[in-house]
């Protein structure tokens, strides 16, 4: 069967589902399993521009990272967490330093497979570094200081962006 027309009979399955629910009642976690195996699934993730007093934003060098090591903190959303509190758990799991989620900064849509990742500002409020099997070094960088060279691309222009526009990652304003 051709692509379209499965994309067709899915959006036509869901539409009969949701007309079943709104008539007959069905109960919110019989609608969650349904719309779980009606709807494609993405995984979540979460970055943090996360800064200290200084206005210099955290870095991590991330040990499986091959070609990019160096990037934001962050990582992927556990069912049922909240992006802030995911934030929070990655940043303390594999640095031992807490931060502070601010806002909603953007939501990055990436290329290579079928993910988004909710990018918050953050402050760091407190910890001491330490190395993790995930995380074995830390950096913070301000303005015109050099980034690392292998900074993950999409990262790169969050960084470059926010530390050449003068803003305060954890206002979000000018």
């Amino acid at each position: 069967m051709l692509t379209g027309q499965r994309a067709g009979i899915r959006r036509l399955l869901q539409r009969m589902a949701l007309t079943a629910f709104k008539s007959l009642g069905f109960s919110p976690w019989l609608q969650r399993f349904a719309l779980r195996r009606t709807h494609q699934l993405f995984l979540v993730g979460v970055l943090g521009l996360v800064v200290d007093e200084h206005d210099r934003l955290l870095l991590f060098h991330h040990t499986y990272r091959r070609r990019h090591a160096w990037g934001l903190p962050g990582g992927w959303i556990a069912r049922g967490e909240r992006p802030a509190e995911a934030l929070q758990r990655e940043v303390r799991e594999e640095s031992s330093l807490h931060v502070r989620p601010q806002g909603l900064h953007c939501v990055l849509l990436e290329d290579a497979g079928p993910w988004v990742e909710i990018v918050l500002r953050a402050e760091l409020c407190g910890g001491s570094f330490t190395p993790s099997p995930e995380v074995d070094r830390m950096q913070l960088v301000g303005p015109g200081e050099q980034l690392p060279p292998d900074l993950q691309a999409s990262h790169r222009r969050l960084v470059e962006e926010l530390l050449a526009g003068g803003r305060s990652a954890q206002s979000g304003k000018e």
